[in-house]
């Protein structure tokens, strides 16, 4: 019978690092679904088609100011993408459509949207080649480069190709992760023999740990300032000046949010 790997501390900390990140998402998934509650509830399923009105207002606002831009100065890359929204407003609107409808299908059942969700990235990535193949054709009328060119016509021509290959991989990486998911459940039902305890030979070091009563993010300055016995508002004016130097204080904070342990003296929530 295989044994279970031990976990390290970083193991931890990644896990940890993983579970609070996805309680701030959650958080904010709350917040968000509080006004899409309201919406649904408000609209029902006439709320996409709202919504897709609303956004083709917006668009059809844009292009209209567009068409000044166009007008006073006579810039080629400006006359380009006016024709391409102009040209293409139909379909920006039904991709809006059909987008608000995949929102609100996810959010009336997200188990059933599950099934579809290859498919509904497929199209996300396929819409986004294409508006960006556009976009090089339209730059590529000053610069003339063949290969931007030969590049943008090439995945214009291929956008069904692209989609059914993209569609492809969500399912097949679908399929593993629910044959691996249920095959790690049945590993971790595996009982393993217990480890003989480690004897105490001394006495422990001081640690530093996470703070879970004094944190914004992850804890990290509040655990720092309880290890140093400062005021944690130091410590978190120090980290915002070193994010200046070229975000080095945001990697820095993420690896000690990983690295360092929470507080287990303290509430987790």
């Amino acid at each position: 019978m295989p044994k279970k790997r031990k976990k390290t501390q970083f193991d931890q900390g990644v896990e940890n690092f993983g579970e609070e990140v996805g309680a701030l998402g959650k958080k904010m998934e709350k917040k968000s679904n509080k006004c899409c509650a309201w919406y649904r509830n408000t609209f029902g399923v006439a709320g996409p088609l709202i919504s897709a009105i609303f956004w083709l207002v917006c668009l059809t606002f844009g292009i209209w100011a567009l068409k000044f831009l166009v007008l006073s100065t006579g810039a080629v890359l400006l006359v380009g993408t006016y024709d391409f929204f102009l040209g293409n407003i139909g379909i920006f609107f039904l991709i809006i459509l059909l987008s608000s409808y995949l929102s609100y299908f996810r959010s009336i059942s997200p188990k059933a949207y599950a099934v579809v969700s290859p498919l509904s990235a497929a199209f996300d990535i396929t819409v986004f080649l294409w508006v960006a193949a556009n976009i090089v054709q339209i730059i590529n009328i000053g610069l003339r480069n063949d290969v931007l060119l030969a590049g943008a016509r090439y995945t214009l021509s291929n956008l069904v190709a692209i989609f059914l290959l993209f569609a492809f991989i969500g399912y097949f990486v679908l399929f593993i992760g629910l044959v691996f998911g249920g095959l790690g459940r049945a590993l971790d039902k595996v009982s393993m023999p217990c480890q003989p305890a480690r004897k105490n030979t001394g006495p422990a070091p001081r640690r530093i740990y996470r703070s879970g009563k004094d944190k914004i993010l992850g804890g990290v300055c509040g655990g720092i300032a309880e290890y140093l016995n400062v005021d944690p508002v130091i410590i978190r004016l120090i980290w915002a000046v070193s994010i200046l130097f070229y975000g080095t204080g945001f990697a820095l904070y993420i690896i000690a949010w990983i690295i360092i342990p929470r507080n287990p003296n303290q509430k987790w929530d």
